[in-house]
């Protein structure tokens, strides 16, 4: 599974939702910003699925990428809330 795009509740319960994808989609931004780096928590790039539940319900998200613009590392954090219904809608974005 694609663990690093995933949203942690998709990880926990196997759902996805418009929500989780909003989550998917804050990765992408970050991908785009870094000019296609691998997605990497907390320092490290091979995450298992325990490791990476642990450092997302820690509240560790990826770090703003350098040049990355203040509003748009913004957008990809609210991306990012643990509670789905917190993240913006598609239609927000």
């Amino acid at each position: 599974l694609p663990l690093k795009w995933m949203a942690l509740e998709s990880i926990e319960t196997g759902k996805y939702t418009c929500q989780s994808d909003v989550w998917s989609f804050g990765v992408l931004l970050w991908e785009i910003a870094t000019l296609g780096k691998d997605p990497c928590y907390d320092g490290k790039f091979l995450l298992g699925v325990h490791e990476i539940l642990k450092i997302l319900r820690q509240g560790t998200r990826m770090e703003r990428p350098p040049g990355c613009p203040e509003d748009l590392y913004r957008l990809m954090r609210s991306c990012w809330h643990e509670d789905p219904d917190t993240r913006p809608t598609p239609e927000e974005i």
